[in-house]
């Protein structure tokens, strides 16, 4: 359960304060997770808030493995109108951490035609003393045929903590081909904790109205235009001062080939109150910032046997006035039959503090897929990023021996650059699945 039969997740370098969302890529943990979802609030391309999140489970704070013991897990449709979900994961004690014991109920009943109200309780436990539990109720309420509102109240129970553990949100939205606006709003209490979850934040309170057009042209080359405007809010429950806010302007243009180009332009500011550390051991003082960046992407026709896509992002202003970042990505994907595919994505960070040095910090994902046939497919990840100083190599051999029959077998591979090399991690995992039928 702890390791999952494919590639390693992605190398990435964090220029924001707050962590980065990686999604869950372990099987066991995907099958069925739509009967988990709850307590999903989603910002710009990732998750802000997920009150369960699984990839918690088997992972430490810091990003180490800790080993499964045994799981669990139960998810499905009771009658017509209850969808239920159970899970219980045993992890091992690594060091002076003991193993702990996580746990997960969701129920959801539909509603009306299209709606549905749910419970969710999730629980993590090591001992009498050490716990943290989250129980809470949601609601998605389709009242016409384009608009939703959705709402969630939630509060956690942590050992040795009795002040704010609230979480409550709300949200509004008008979805249709033509018009996409509404308005999202959240309250997290400053001690609300969760260790089956992801938070971006606590401590803070979310108002985020937003509205984008996207008209068709009858006639011409771009199949859709899309123009918004987004705003993302925070202010601290402490003492109701802004912490961050940001202004999305989003201008995005789909042709008719399948490719497409999108300019979005961002304000941006910041009020830190502690020093804040970036890649490559920069350190941004405390202070209130305020700037200005815009990205640019061009996607290529998918089609393509070359195809993906490039951006270049720059803020001038980054971190005070003389502050400079600039951000060149490139991902193209080959695809030279239905046997071989390949895909890179670079990514080139250019950051200098208003009177400081210059420093890049490059970010390399590459992979390879070969099918020799429907049996025998192979998948090789190669990563590297000199912000963490680690090169790391992941192959997997996939043999299907019979239908929903496979056997995995993966070499992984993490070291320390530059030379000379230091081995940090190097493992080979054996998995076999077998489907029956009753």
């Amino acid at each position: 359960l702890g390791r999952r039969e494919g590639l390693a997740a992605r190398s990435v370098a964090n220029f924001d304060r707050v962590p980065v969302f990686f999604p869950e890529q372990r099987d066991f943990f995907l099958e069925g997770a739509g009967q988990f979802e709850f307590g999903v609030v989603r910002g710009e391309g990732a998750s802000e808030i997920k009150l369960y999140h699984s990839r918690r489970i088997g992972l430490s704070d810091a990003g180490r493995a800790i080993p499964i013991v045994a799981g669990a897990k139960m998810a499905g449709k009771v009658g017509d109108k209850y969808t239920v979900g159970l899970l219980s994961v045993q992890t091992a004690a690594t060091g002076s951490q003991p193993g702990s014991n996580y746990g997960v109920v969701r129920v959801r009943r539909n509603i009306l035609a299209r709606s549905s109200v749910g419970l969710f309780t999730t629980n993590r436990q090591a001992n009498a003393r050490d716990y943290n539990r989250v129980v809470g109720l949601d609601t998605n309420l389709a009242l016409l045929r384009h608009f939703t509102l959705t709402g969630v109240a939630a509060r956690s129970f942590t050992d040795r903590t009795t002040r704010e553990q609230t979480f409550a949100g709300l949200g509004a939205a008008w979805n249709s081909d033509l018009l996409n606006a509404g308005f999202d709003y959240y309250r997290v209490g400053d001690d609300f904790r969760t260790d089956l979850g992801f938070l971006e934040r606590v401590g803070v309170t979310k108002y985020g109205p937003y509205m984008t057009v996207s008209p068709r042209p009858k006639t011409g080359p771009v199949r859709q235009f899309s123009a918004g405007v987004r705003l993302d809010h925070f202010r601290r429950n402490a003492d109701n001062t802004l912490e961050t806010e940001v202004y999305h302007f989003n201008t995005d243009i789909a042709f008719q080939n399948g490719s497409g180009l999108r300019f979005t332009p961002h304000r941006r500011f910041e009020d830190l109150r502690r020093p804040f550390r970036l890649p490559r051991g920069v350190i941004v003082p405390p202070g209130r910032y305020d700037w200005w960046y815009f990205p640019t992407t061009y996607r290529f026709n998918p089609a393509r046997m070359v195809t993906g896509s490039v951006q270049y992002r720059v803020e001038p202003g980054y971190f005070g006035p003389g502050g400079m970042r600039q951000t060149w990505s490139l991902n193209p994907v080959v695809r030279l039959n239905q046997h071989v595919s390949a895909r890179v994505d670079y990514l080139l960070n250019r950051v200098q503090l208003p009177g400081g040095t210059p420093v890049n910090v490059h970010v390399t994902n590459s992979r390879l897929d070969v099918s020799f046939n429907r049996q025998w497919l192979t998948s090789t990840m190669f990563q590297y990023s000199n912000s963490s100083e680690l090169v790391g190599v992941n192959f997997r051999l996939r043999y299907r021996y019979g239908p929903n029959h496979d056997l995995f077998v993966v070499l992984n591979s993490v070291g320390t650059d530059p030379e000379p090399r230091r081995q940090v991690d190097r493992s080979v995992t054996i998995k076999l699945t077998r489907s029956f039928d009753f």
